[in-house]
């Protein structure tokens, strides 16, 4: 009865509050900016989870877990569908190796610094190091264009060129943030002492390849939008669920069976204008379940996310730097690229949740929990952070 309360709440919630949600409103700056990014349900996921009314215990969790895996298929299909090769042909390619190589930069000195810094603080097996630093790689080097769609000068004719390439190295660097993500799933204990690689990698094989087959057969002539819809949830759902008992990933999942479906059917703009149509009550969703995993009752969470934070913009401006030096094509960009990079995208989100459902608690709780109080710091400062390098290029800097 809990559980079915608890969800009939979150949807009550989500969908009342979210028309309020990613809108300008007259409101102190710092509040309106949660408002612009959807942050606000993390604080209410917080709220209803055990940390506060404990709507959301463990146990509640446990029985939305299918939800959860629905809203992480959903999240990985919508962003697979965004990788069609005709139009990334039409992308330059500097764009998308400057992409590769910043998001690498950053993946690599965030999970080094996990590495080293985790022992020192926590007291836990060596995978779980190992894991948790795969993870928190993962989450930092995806980015999000929030801060950019917001700030006027990346409207002004010289600095058009510095946000088209914002844009496309924030839409491109989830595929990288996913791909990190994914070698945790190898690395964790499981998957060595019960599953084989082969069978691992088989596994994953007949999922994708399963979700696919279906959502082509139904596909095999134009439905009406009400089929077209029961054929597009019952299929997430399906895929989800049956990634979710194989101890796989939705999220890595329904990415792939996206990149595939993109590519294939002829029913990719209805599809994809379905899918997107419901990104947002998705993403909602998938910050309350975020929220309800989040502690503050230890100081080492606030230092950790001090730390995250920290190391993540030098990361970024590393990763920036690098890309601008090793492309000749970007010489006219400023060094300072990585400062347009620090917006969490909404792929960092939906790694953190999965990171939470498919791995020990132990070590989960601490790392999430620490990464959000990172999150939230970033998201407040990130609009200056890239205010300066547009200010700059708008005087020739």
């Amino acid at each position: 009865m809990k559980t079915i309360f608890a969800l009939l709440l979150i949807l009550v919630l989500v969908f009342a509050g979210y028309r309020r949600s990613f809108r300008s409103l007259k409101l102190p700056l710092l509040a309106r900016r949660f408002y612009l990014t959807g942050i606000e349900y993390l604080f209410l996921g917080f709220a209803l989870g055990p940390g506060f009314l404990n709507i959301l215990d463990a146990q509640t969790q446990l029985g939305l877990a299918p939800l959860c895996a629905l809203v992480l298929g959903w999240v990985g299909l919508l962003t697979g569908f965004q990788f069609e090769i005709p139009k990334l042909r039409r992308v330059p390619k500097s764009h998308l190796i400057a992409a590769v190589v910043a998001g690498g930069i950053t993946a690599c000195l965030l999970m080094f610094g996990a590495w080293w810094v985790l022992p020192q603080v926590l007291s836990l097996p060596r995978e779980a190091y190992i894991l948790s630093g795969v993870a928190i790689a993962a989450a930092a080097c995806n980015t999000a264009q929030v801060s950019l769609a917001l700030n006027p000068l990346a409207r002004a004719p010289q600095n058009r060129p510095l946000a088209n390439l914002i844009q496309i190295m924030s839409s491109a660097d989830g595929a990288l943030a996913l791909a990190v993500f994914s070698v945790a799933f190898l690395l964790r204990p499981d998957a060595t002492q019960h599953m084989h690689p082969g069978w691992l990698t088989l596994s994953v094989t007949v999922c994708i390849l399963g979700q696919l087959f279906l959502f082509l057969l139904f596909l095999n002539r134009r439905r009406s939008q009400e089929e077209l819809t029961v054929v597009l949830m019952g299929v997430v759902i399906l895929g989800s669920g049956v990634a979710s008992m194989l101890d796989l990933s939705p999220l890595i999942v329904n990415f792939v069976t996206g990149v595939l479906l993109v590519n294939i059917t002829r029913e990719k703009e209805r599809l994809y204008g379905m899918i997107a149509a419901v990104e947002k009550p998705a993403y909602l969703i998938l910050l309350v379940f975020l929220g309800a995993t989040w502690q503050l009752d230890s100081f080492l969470y606030y230092f950790g996310g001090l730390m995250y934070f920290s190391w993540r913009i030098l990361a970024k401006t590393a990763g920036g730097f690098a890309a601008v030096q090793a492309i000749p094509s970007l010489r006219g960009m400023p060094p300072g690229l990585g400062l347009g990079l620090l917006d969490h995208g909404g792929m960092s989100m939906a790694i953190l949740l999965d990171f939470s459902m498919s791995f020990s608690q132990t070590y989960t709780v601490p790392v999430v929990s620490a990464i959000l109080i990172g999150v939230v710091v970033n998201e407040l400062l990130s609009p200056s952070f890239i205010g300066l390098i547009l200010e700059g290029r708008r005087h020739g800097a």
